[in-house]
C-alpha cells in the first residue's frame, strides 16, 4: 500500500517537474530582451510616429513619460523575479526526484523562493 502510494506521488512530482520546466523554457527568451529593453528605455524618448489603438482610443507614443518608463521598469523587473523563483522551484522539484527533500538547499531555496514572493506582491501594489 505505502508503495503504490509513493508510485503515484512521485508520477505527480514528475509531470509537476515537466509542466515547471515547460514554463520555464517558453520564458527563457525573455530575460535577455528585458535586459536590454530596461536601459533603452531611459536611453530613447519615444517610439517616433508610432501610434497605438486600443479599444477605439488612438494613443501618440511620442514621448514616453518618466513615470511610464519606471512603471514599465518595475513590471519587467517583477517578472524576472518571478522568473527566478520558477528556477528556485526547478531546482527543489530536482532534489525532490533524488528524494533529498530535506536538503538545506531545499530549505534554503524554499526561504528564498517566500522571500522574493513577499517583495514581489508588495513591490507588484505600486
Amino acid at each position: 500500500m505505502f508503495v503504490v502510494l509513493i508510485n503515484s506521488i512521485m508520477r505527480k512530482i514528475h509531470i509537476l517537474k515537466a509542466l515547471v520546466d515547460f514554463i520555464w523554457i517558453v520564458s527563457i527568451p525573455f530575460i535577455p530582451i528585458f535586459i536590454i529593453t530596461i536601459p533603452l528605455l531611459f536611453i530613447y524618448e519615444g517610439f517616433g510616429d508610432f501610434t497605438a489603438t486600443i479599444n477605439g482610443i488612438k494613443f501618440n507614443l511620442e514621448t514616453i513619460d518618466i513615470p511610464v518608463k519606471i512603471f514599465l521598469t518595475i513590471s519587467m523587473l517583477l517578472f524576472l523575479l518571478i522568473l527566478y523563483c520558477i528556477y528556485l522551484f526547478r531546482k527543489i522539484l530536482s532534489y525532490f526526484l533524488r528524494v533529498k527533500m530535506f536538503d538545506n538547499l531545499v530549505i534554503s531555496s524554499f526561504k528564498k523562493i517566500g522571500d522574493l514572493l513577499v517583495i514581489y506582491s508588495l513591490l507588484s501594489m505600486i
